[in-house]
C-alpha cells in the first residue's frame, strides 16, 4: 500500500493551524483577562481615591457641626446651672438632639471613608508608609465634649470659656481627620501617577 503525503501535508497543516488558533485563542484570553484585571485595579484605585477626596472635607464638616453643636449644648446646659433659667435648659435639650441627629451623618460618612480604605487595601500596593497612613486614619478615634467646668463663677467667664474653646473645635477637627486623610491621599496619588 502507497502512502500519500499529500494527505499527509493537508492533515499536520490541518492539524498546526487547529493548535495555532486553540493557542491563539488561550494567549487571547489570558492577555485579555490580566488587561482586565489591570484595568479593574487601576480603576479602583482611581475610584477609592476620588472617594476619599470627595469625603475629606464633608467628614470633617460634619464632625465639626456635629462637636460645636454638642458644645452648644454644653454650653447652654452650663447657663442652665448657672442661672437656672429654663429656656436654657430646653435649649441644652435641643442642642443634644441636633447633636444626635448630626452624629449619625457623621456615622455614615465615616463608614463610607472605612469602606473605601477597604478598597484601598485590595488595590494599592500596601508598603509600611501607606500602612502607618491607613492605621492613623482608623485610629484616630472620636474627639470628646467635655461639660463645661463648675468652676465657672459668672456669665461673663462662661462666655469667656466658650469663646476660647469653640475656636478650638476645627483646629482639632484638621489634626485629627483632614491632616491625616492628607497624608493618605499623597501616598495614594504617588502610586496613581507611576502608572500613568
Amino acid at each position: 500500500m502507497e502512502f500519500n503525503t499529500d494527505i499527509l501535508k493537508v492533515v499536520f497543516t490541518s492539524l498546526f493551524t487547529l493548535l495555532a488558533v486553540i493557542i491563539g485563542g488561550i494567549l487571547s484570553y489570558h492577555n485579555s483577562f490580566k488587561l482586565f484585571k489591570n484595568q479593574k485595579k487601576y480603576d479602583n484605585r482611581r475610584i477609592s481615591y476620588s472617594r476619599l477626596l470627595a469625603y475629606k472635607y464633608i467628614w470633617a464638616q460634619s464632625i465639626i457641626f456635629h462637636l460645636g453643636t454638642r458644645f452648644s449644648a454644653e454650653y447652654f446646659y452650663a447657663k442652665f446651672n448657672l442661672l437656672s433659667d429654663e429656656k436654657d435648659l430646653e435649649q441644652s435639650n435641643k442642642e443634644f438632639d441636633k447633636a444626635a441627629n448630626l452624629m449619625r451623618d457623621t456615622s455614615i460618612y465615616q463608614k463610607d471613608i472605612f469602606e473605601t480604605i477597604g478598597l484601598i487595601q485590595t488595590c494599592y500596593i500596601i508598603d509600611i508608609e501607606l500602612e502607618l497612613a491607613i492605621n492613623e486614619l482608623f485610629g484616630a478615634g472620636t474627639i470628646q465634649i467635655q461639660p463645661f467646668p463648675k468652676t465657672l463663677k459668672n456669665l461673663t467667664e462662661l462666655n469667656q470659656y466658650h469663646d476660647e474653646n469653640s475656636l478650638k473645635i476645627p483646629m482639632m477637627a484638621e489634626t485629627n481627620y483632614v491632616a491625616k486623610i492628607d497624608k493618605l491621599l499623597i501616598l495614594l496619588k504617588a502610586q496613581l501617577d507611576s502608572e500613568k
